[in-house]
């Protein structure tokens, strides 16, 4: 019961991470083409 706890915990955390570093880049290039 410990050990799944920990692994959903790791996993939405890693999915999370991943969410971000996916879509800061993507965020970036679409705030640069904004026009100032």
């Amino acid at each position: 019961m410990f050990k799944m706890t920990v692994a959903i915990h790791y996993f939405a955390s890693a999915s999370v991470h991943n969410f971000f570093f996916l879509s800061l880049p993507s965020f970036l290039l679409s705030y640069r083409q904004l026009p100032n």
